[in-house]
């Protein structure tokens, strides 16, 4: 089975303008960008727990009903911090994507030995991998400050894709 993509200049044209709008929001407002990620996802925490609360009130004679119930006050005061500190938010989602990207980098290190007939490969299997490994590492040491780094990067690739789905249809047709 093959996979094709169909897109017309139009459609890249607009993909690259949204993207090139809110890569240009990101970078004008990157440390506001983070305290929303930290506030959304406090919110996100809050509407789950409440959530959990209900479900688990309304099991009776079921031992996960109280523990859907013990889990949910926990979720709901974490996400109470959380929304008073968004900081605190974006640390613990910091810290979580580094432990991920930690593992990711140490797999990918681990999987690049495999590929290492084809040496172009290999060799950007291992950058990548202990590129990684290195993000990973310093989102775990500096949370806060990985996280106002990754938006930033994030705004930066918007608006580089944004730039080039602008032009590129120009020459492709």
């Amino acid at each position: 089975m093959e996979f094709v993509w169909v897109s017309t200049p139009q459609s890249q044209r607009s993909s690259g303008l949204i993207a090139l709008i809110i890569g240009i929001i990101i970078l004008l407002f990157a440390p506001f960008v983070t305290s929303l990620i930290g506030t959304v996802l406090s919110a996100i925490v809050l509407v789950i727990s409440v959530g959990m609360i209900i479900s688990g009130a309304m099991m009776r004679g079921i031992g996960f009903g109280l523990a859907l119930l013990i889990l949910g006050i926990l979720g709901f005061c974490l996400g109470i911090t959380a929304l008073v500190s968004p900081d605190l938010a974006v640390s613990v989602l910091g810290i979580f994507l580094g432990v991920w990207m930690f593992f990711l980098g140490a797999g990918q290190l681990l999987l690049a030995s495999r590929f290492s007939v084809d040496k172009l490969y290999y060799a950007l299997a291992l950058l990548g991998g202990t590129l990684t490994v290195i993000v990973g590492l310093f989102l775990l040491v500096s949370p806060v400050q990985g996280m106002q780094i990754m938006v930033f990067f994030l705004g930066c690739y918007l608006l580089v894709f944004g730039l080039m789905s602008l032009i590129r249809p120009r020459y492709m047709y």
